[in-house]
């Protein structure tokens, strides 16, 4: 009799043990602030589009007036073009060396 009472005791214990806790997990989102390299800004002036005041016109090599296929007028703006274009190369790679010329 003694024996079927610790059975009883033992079964007993083990079906108490045999249920597991309910496990609440919380998932929490937290913000860490790490620096983060950026490129500094170029100057406004030199990062907006080139649009210049007129583009050469081209004519034909046998025109009286051509010089270089283009009259003095449409020379004089492929010059300013290209000294524009030569300047801002200038400029950019300025900036991207890191001397502030704004």
């Amino acid at each position: 009799m003694a024996y079927r009472t610790v059975l009883i005791l033992a079964l007993a214990v083990v079906a108490g043990c045999a249920t597991q806790p309910e496990v609440v997990r919380v998932v929490e989102t937290v913000d860490v602030p790490i620096e983060v390299y950026r490129h500094r800004a170029p100057p406004p002036w030199l990062a907006q589009p080139l649009q210049p005041e007129r583009l050469p016109i081209f004519i034909a090599p046998t025109d009286t007036a051509a010089e270089l296929a283009l009259d003095a007028e449409q020379a004089a703006a492929l010059r300013t073009l290209l000294r524009t274009l030569t300047e801002r190369d200038r400029a950019w790679r300025e900036w991207a060396g890191g001397t502030d010329s704004e």
